[in-house]
């Protein structure tokens, strides 16, 4: 079975994203590990209405904000400072590290918020003249690989797909800017 005919499930999303070698390198294994699990098995309910759905810049950005989201209101960043509590410096606990994070993350979760509601969030960003296949190849904005952007270009892949290929690319979240530059 192939990225193209999968189903997306919970076991399926946690089998692409512990096989891929950006999460093993920067995932520590045990409870770390635990805490992703069952947050990317919960993908499946949390975007039931966009996995269906074909990667646009849109959906990808709408994607985006309703997992983001899902991660705020379940306060993930701070059960993962929590399970990584060992690694913080000293004089840091896990609860101030976490809340930091959870405020960092809902501030993005903002933004995204902020864009999706927009009419047409390609308006604000092609500003500078990029078309969406530049937006989606763009590490800081779409992020996916060439992989995920041949099956785009070619037969399309769908939100599902692009998160089983390229499971990442739900974490691959950066700020935006607002139109005016701020």
């Amino acid at each position: 079975m192939t990225v193209h005919d999968a189903p997306c499930t919970p076991e399926s999303l946690w089998s692409a994203l512990r096989d891929d070698p950006d999460f093993q390198s920067e995932v520590p294994a045990g409870r770390p590990q635990e805490i992703f699990r069952e947050l990317i098995e919960q993908v499946p309910s949390v975007l039931a209405d966009l996995i269906h759905q074909p990667v646009t810049f849109r959906a990808l950005l709408l994607t985006r904000k309703t997992f983001l989201c899902h991660m705020v209101e379940t306060k993930f960043l701070s059960r993962l400072a929590v399970a990584l509590d060992s690694e913080l410096p000293d004089g840091l606990t896990a609860e101030f590290v976490g809340a930091g994070l959870d405020a960092g993350l809902a501030f993005v979760a903002g933004q995204y918020i902020a864009l999706v509601a927009a009419e047409d969030p390609r308006v604000l960003l092609e500003a500078d003249g990029e078309t969406e296949d530049e937006l989606l190849e763009d590490p800081e904005l779409g992020g996916l690989n060439q992989l995920s952007m041949a099956m785009y270009r070619g037969s399309g892949l769908t939100i599902g797909q692009l998160l089983l290929n390229q499971p990442m690319a739900l974490f691959e979240i950066s700020e935006i800017e607002d139109p005016d530059g701020t």
